[in-house]
């Protein structure tokens, strides 16, 4: 996923970073996404977290063939403290929810729907299988991200 080194630039004012490259470039020319993941990494690297760990779209600024390793990183850290993630990207649910053996145990996906005239309800997993039986079947054949959006119900 990310396999990068920080050393102290020359000029001993800034630290730099070698991904990939043959010479460091100064952390402020990283990506955003670069930058998300450093982030993420550095928590995740912490001896002592928060009781509450909770990232806003956590896929922001980052290739689509990097959310495997976000959804890793996510579960591992999930491991030592709660986190709380919001997503509109149904990849990142389809990567979180692939290698969960019980998804009802170690992952509880909760869907906020806001139709016009009615305002916002909570919806969580179960009540989106009642509330449409092929679901579960969805869930199996795509994965649960691409089941939720094509099934509109968000």
């Amino acid at each position: 996923m990310l396999h990068c080194k920080l050393e102290r630039l020359p000029s001993n004012e800034e630290v730099g970073l070698q991904e990939g490259y043959e010479k460091l470039i100064p952390l402020k020319r990283a990506s955003d996404g670069t930058l998300r993941l450093l982030a993420y990494y550095t928590l995740l690297n912490q001896d002592e977290l928060p009781k509450l760990v909770a990232i806003e779209e956590p896929e922001r600024n980052l290739h689509p063939a990097a959310l495997e390793g976000v959804a890793n990183l996510l579960q591992k850290l999930s491991r030592r403290t709660q986190v709380v993630i919001t997503t509109h990207s149904s990849q990142l649910l389809d990567a979180l929810t692939l290698n969960a053996e019980d998804l009802d145990q170690d992952i509880e996906v909760v869907l906020l729907q806001n139709k016009k005239g009615e305002g916002t309800t909570v919806l969580d997993l179960n009540q989106a299988r009642e509330k449409q039986p092929a679901f579960q079947g969805w869930i199996e054949d795509f994965g649960i991200g691409s089941a939720i959006f094509d099934s509109k119900l968000i």
